[in-house]
């Protein structure tokens, strides 16, 4: 057979192949060919035998390409069938729950106001200009946490937790009482320093674990000149000087739960606004999970190193209707941000309900394990405005 016979034949054996890296390979084929026409017949039969094998290698990738496409669009569709019968679940256990639910421990709205001037403070008490470690979305943060701090600092003073009211209902300075407040889980200090600049007349203690946000915080402290607030490197639960009020602006995970043991068993003032109930990666089940084991019981006496286990449910309300595995999904729908381009927290798309109602019960459970701790103090669940950003559920107690 000829050289170009064997390029002939190479190209009809191609031909039942639709794919580009073929054809192109058999293509290339014909300039050896030609090149080869001189060769003995023995090296053409060679060569027409690497070339027919390097074909069927390139076929089987494209055979094989074409199964992982497939292989991809079933795992794709288990997925997607999955987070249906999830979300299906979830759904009928939040209907239940939120039926069996007592008035006392429903959300109510938080009214906005024009907020504070915040052009008239120190530099580096305004959040906006000193969040400063994502510099793409530092504008943004920074204006949720503005508002943050000015639904926190109106909760303190409306509900008279840090400023005693006259009988002709105006504040008595005189008569009001200097008190510890610690901002647990502080970070580099946007709540902490901001309260203390507001409140000079009373202490703050800011507590976190990550020593880096702690020099930020002592930095931040001594730019703004404030000289009622001190920071410390600490675990929430080896915190154990005393106090009057807590606050909790977005600790994530099971650590909100540290500091509600705390102020339940101090029988304590707080105001807590919970993040994430585990963390976002992988898919809020597992780390949940890991995070269960990790708490310390925050009871007095020479108890108060023991481990304990944080059972999920937390309530006997949520338990009821619930067992730890359908939590779990609870409680990533709670942490999730929604379906693929949607957002949980768009009140427009019939998507954005389930997480947040989730959400929110998860924050009931949390309230309700409180009560049932014997929690002496009234406690409220409020929605903060949507320009808080996306956690915006708070719980406030006052004993």
């Amino acid at each position: 057979m000829g050289s170009m016979e064997q390029y002939g034949a190479i190209m009809k054996s191609s031909s039942s192949y639709a794919s580009p890296r073929a054809f192109c390979c058999a293509r290339a084929a014909r300039s050896f060919f030609s090149r080869s026409s001189a060769s003995s017949s023995r090296q053409a039969r060679k060569s027409l035998k690497k070339m027919q094998t390097l074909l069927k290698a390139r076929t089987n990738d494209d055979d094989y390409d074409d199964d992982e496409e497939a292989r991809k669009r079933h795992r794709k569709r288990n997925k997607r069938r999955s987070k249906e019968q999830a979300r299906e679940r979830v759904s009928q256990v939040l209907g239940e729950f939120f039926r069996n639910c007592d008035d006392s421990v429903r959300f109510i709205e938080f009214d906005d106001d024009d907020g504070m001037r915040w052009d008239r403070v120190p530099r580096a008490v305004d959040p906006a200009t000193e969040i400063g470690t994502m510099k793409k979305t530092a504008a943004t943060r920074g204006g949720f946490k503005r508002k943050q701090i000015e639904c926190v600092y109106r909760l303190l003073v409306s509900s008279g937790i840090l400023r005693r009211r006259s009988e002709n209902g105006e504040f008595d300075e005189e008569k009001e009482e200097r008190k510890v407040v610690v901002d647990f889980g502080c970070g580099s200090g946007n709540l902490t320093v901001a309260l203390a600049y507001l409140f000079p007349k009373h202490d703050f203690v800011g507590v976190d674990l990550n020593a880096r946000s702690i020099e930020m915080l002592n930095e931040r402290i001594a730019k703004a000149g404030v000289k009622n607030v001190r920071a410390e490197c600490n675990l929430i639960e080896k915190f154990d000087e005393e106090f009057d009020v807590a606050l909790a602006l977005h600790v994530c995970g099971n650590a909100t739960d540290m500091v509600l043991s705390k102020v339940c068993e101090k029988q304590k003032d707080f105001v807590c606004v919970p993040c994430c109930v585990g963390k976002k990666q992988n898919g809020g089940h597992s780390s949940v999970l890991k995070m269960r084991g990790k708490l310390i019981d925050i009871s007095v006496g020479d108890d108060s190193d023991r481990e304990v286990e944080i059972v999920h449910p937390r309530s006997q309300l949520m338990r009821s209707v619930c067992d730890e595995k359908t939590f779990m999904d609870v409680a990533k729908l709670a942490d999730w941000s929604g379906d693929s381009y949607t957002s949980a927290y768009d009140k427009e798309t019939i998507f954005s309900k389930l997480p947040t109602k989730a959400k929110e019960a998860i924050e009931i459970d949390r309230a309700q394990r409180m009560i049932e701790k014997e929690y002496k103090g009234k406690i409220s669940l409020l929605k903060l405005p949507a320009n808080c950003g996306l956690r915006n559920d708070l719980i406030l107690g006052v004993v």
